[in-house]
């Protein structure tokens, strides 16, 4: 049975003792002062493990959170007036670790759920636990629709079902955020403003994530509503093969885009619902035509054009989607799932002619 992980971002009580208090704070500028010297003022022996583990490179700028091993931190579910969860914290000044309460977290944490490796660290003068935790989840084996993903620039994710051909376009409004901190960084750099462009990085790296997040979310809903396995474009090495090609302006985004989490959202959120992802190469997928399987036409970028088929508006994103989707029901035997889709396609190897017809390409 496959493992899924989540992490649960915590906050810590704010009217915390004195004690507790001198406590995280000697704990935590302990780690900060041995990852920048090797000088160990009294830092617990563990953290001092896990330190020398985690941080291979250290920022001189940069503080780092205190990792703590799965089996010296303890979570009791305790709720009080207080707070609602209890963890202890191994340190160097408290014998046995140092019990602090954590605010309630957006969901409750399984009781069930293996406790993982967790990270305490301190922000804007408030404490925060990272909580990661591990339970087995069944997966799924029978499905009934498929959705395939195509990640690009114009959009970030574009998703199209084979059971009922819905296509949506995802990330649009990320490209504005993008453009607008762009914008606002040259800016704020002639001005020479280095504080303040700090400070808009860190909000525009808030309001992709949650972009982001949203994104991943609506594609695993969909996959749970319809029963559908989910399949990803492989876009590994993407930047190395499109980079200097089509000129700064395009280099510029396509290395802004976070394609790496995106898949990585998508993938433990599909995992907590039992939801199979598989990838598959999407080269040339966006350049053949997916009725027909022949290499088409991209005057435009966004547009693909088949000359066989009379197709002359099809949106690249959309045809490269189903392609992606078409070229995974090869690989389904391999991966132990099956996939009836209420609806006939034709009968066709897509796989093999979209290798032949990339082999032909490159000769």
């Amino acid at each position: 049975m496959p493992l899924a992980k989540k992490c649960y971002h915590c906050r810590v009580i704010e009217d915390l003792t004195n004690t507790k208090l001198v406590a995280l704070e000697q704990e935590y500028n302990n780690l900060q002062h041995y990852l920048q010297t090797k000088e160990d003022l009294g830092l617990y022996s563990a953290n001092k493990q896990q330190a020398d583990r985690f941080y291979k490179i250290v920022k001189k700028t940069s503080r780092y959170p205190i990792s703590i091993r799965n089996d010296l931190i303890r979570i009791e579910h305790n709720p009080n007036t207080i707070a609602e969860y209890w963890v202890r914290i191994p340190v160097k000044l408290v014998r046995g670790g140092l019990w602090i309460g954590l605010i309630k977290p957006y969901e409750p944490i399984p009781k069930d759920a293996k406790i993982c490796e967790c990270k305490l660290y301190k922000r804007d003068n408030r404490w925060f636990l990272d909580v990661v935790v591990e339970k087995e989840i069944p997966e799924k084996l029978q499905y009934q629709n498929v959705i395939g993903v195509d990640m690009g620039i114009r959009h970030i994710a574009t998703s199209v079902e084979l059971a009922n051909d819905l296509t949506k376009f995802y990330g649009k409004n990320l490209n504005h955020v993008r453009g607008h901190y762009f914008w606002l960084r040259r800016k704020l750099g002639i001005k020479k403003a280095i504080d303040t462009v700090k400070k808009i990085g860190s909000h525009e790296k808030r309001i992709a994530n949650d972009i982001i997040h949203n994104i991943s979310r609506d594609i695993v809903n969909r996959a749970i509503e319809t029963n559908a396995l989910i399949v990803l474009g492989d876009i590994k090495h993407l930047r190395r093969r499109r980079q200097n090609t089509k000129g700064r302006k395009f280099n510029r985004k396509l290395s802004g885009f976070q394609y790496y989490k995106l898949t990585q959202y998508i993938k433990y959120k599909a995992a907590l619902a039992g939801i199979k992802v598989i990838q598959v190469s999407e080269r040339w997928t966006s350049q053949y035509c997916r009725k027909c399987n022949r290499k088409g036409i991209r005057k435009i970028q966004g547009l693909f054009q088949c000359k066989k088929c009379n197709v002359r508006s099809e949106n690249a994103d959309r045809n490269a989607a189903f392609n992606i989707a078409y070229r995974a029901l090869g690989y389904i035997s391999k991966v132990g799932v099956t996939v009836k889709i209420p609806r006939t396609f034709p009968s066709v190897d897509r796989n093999a002619m979209m290798r032949k017809e990339a082999t032909d390409f490159n000769q």
